[in-house]
């Protein structure tokens, strides 16, 4: 699954970039707000999500530590992938520490029709604020493809009739790849995004 050089290149791409495409989706999931977030915003639980796209052939999570940011900040407004860390929590009146998670998978994307597979590796990392029910997954493949993807938590009204609880999860994709990739690379995105997300209600069955 990529060589530890490799694997260091890609975490080593800027974190920051200008998307050149982007994707959102929505989807309610009949549980608690806090059952959701520890299936989807956590990192120790993100294989399973991971795993639902038909593409991801291999997965496994790496180090782990955390990364400090202001109390003003939230993770729509950062890139994690490229911050300090610092193995232990930082406690300050001004500054607050969220847990990332890093990992490293490969796909195998079909070309040609499927008539030739391609092994892409690709890693990145995950940060859970679960105090303000976020997570961000900042991702590297070769190429130069990179994605942003902020996940929010909503805890809705219970659904009229039966009471039941409801959580939203809301996906929004910033990403970039090379100009003659681009196109490609976004509809596989958008495509994927979609079906992904539709099947999170299978993690709970």
């Amino acid at each position: 699954m990529g060589s530890e050089t490799q694997i260091a290149h890609l975490l080593a791409q800027p974190a920051s970039f200008t998307p050149n495409f982007t994707a959102e989706h929505s989807v309610v999931l009949p549980h608690s707000l806090q059952t959701v977030f520890d299936r989807f915003g956590s990192g120790e639980t993100l294989e399973d999500s991971v795993r639902l796209s038909d593409l991801c052939s291999t997965f496994r999570l790496v180090t782990k530590d955390h990364v400090t940011l202001s109390k003003d900040q939230s993770l729509g407004e950062v890139r994690c992938r490229g911050l300090q860390a610092s193995s232990e929590p930082v406690s300050s009146d001004g500054e607050r520490s969220l847990m990332r998670q890093f990992f490293v998978l490969q796909e195998v994307v079909p070309l040609l029709c499927g008539l030739y597979q391609h092994t892409v590796t690709i890693a990145g990392c995950l940060t859970s604020d679960r105090e303000r029910n976020v997570a961000l997954y900042e991702t590297s493949a070769a190429g130069g493809i990179l994605v942003w993807k902020l996940r929010t938590f909503e805890e809705l009204a219970p659904s009229e009739g039966d009471g039941q609880v409801r959580t939203k999860v809301h996906e929004r994709i910033q990403g970039r790849a090379p100009l003659l990739l681009r196109s490609t690379v976004e509809k596989e995105t958008r495509r994927a995004h979609t079906i992904h997300m539709e099947q999170y209600h299978t993690l709970f069955t």
